[in-house]
């Protein structure tokens, strides 16, 4: 999965990488794995951020920080999160 996602990103295929991205997030969230669910939200943002939906992209790197911090990620691991956001 995490490959047909890169080759659409690389493809300039944003909308099919952010469809399997989101389909991927609801995957981890049930699973209740935190560290993909952080990876899938921050992969989201970007996504996001490509298509100018920078709304979009701000609420899913959000969310990435405030569940890295519910599960007392430390700092220096919660700080490419919020690089993202800028």
């Amino acid at each position: 999965t995490e490959s047909l996602i890169g080759i659409y990103m690389s493809n300039m295929q944003i909308d099919k990488a952010l469809s399997l991205s989101t389909d991927m997030l609801e995957s981890k969230k049930a699973d209740q794995d935190y560290n993909g669910m952080i990876a899938y939200m921050n992969k989201i943002g970007i996504l996001h951020r490509h298509l100018e939906q920078y709304s979009a992209s701000l609420k899913y790197f959000e969310e990435a920080v405030k569940v890295g911090r519910s599960q007392n990620k430390s700092e220096p691991e919660i700080a490419p999160m919020l690089m993202s956001i800028g």
